[in-house]
């Protein structure tokens, strides 16, 4: 849901997106307008594009968990470890993952899971 809002956001406040109704539309520009939302958006725009050697992710606010929860209702199946931890760790434009440590821990959890 947050891409999508990403993306309706990105279209412009003239675009509104026939699936959300003029009140929220209004409402969500009315929050995305505060100062103290475009702080937290640049916080995390830096922060996704940190690279300080720690184990970075494009998960944004959302826990591992809840990006398994949603995996899994799209999929129509359990995903493994692995699954997750490449959707969080590997930019889908690049087909790259976001460090070395990440590309790492993915070859081990993949050996693992073949033991």
């Amino acid at each position: 849901m947050s891409s999508m809002l990403a993306y309706a956001r990105n279209k412009g406040e003239e675009k509104r997106p026939n699936w959300i109704g003029e009140n929220v539309w209004s409402a969500l520009w009315r929050k995305w307008n505060t100062d103290a939302y475009k702080q937290k958006r640049e916080k995390t725009k830096i922060n996704t594009a940190s690279e300080r050697g720690t184990n970075t992710h494009k998960g944004g606010s959302m826990s591992a968990g809840e990006i398994k929860y949603y995996m899994e209702k799209q999929l129509g199946r359990e995903v493994t470890q692995a699954e997750i931890h490449r959707y969080l760790h590997v930019n889908p434009e690049t087909n790259e993952y976001t460090n070395e440590l990440s590309k790492m821990i993915q070859e081990q959890l993949q050996q693992v899971m073949k033991e």
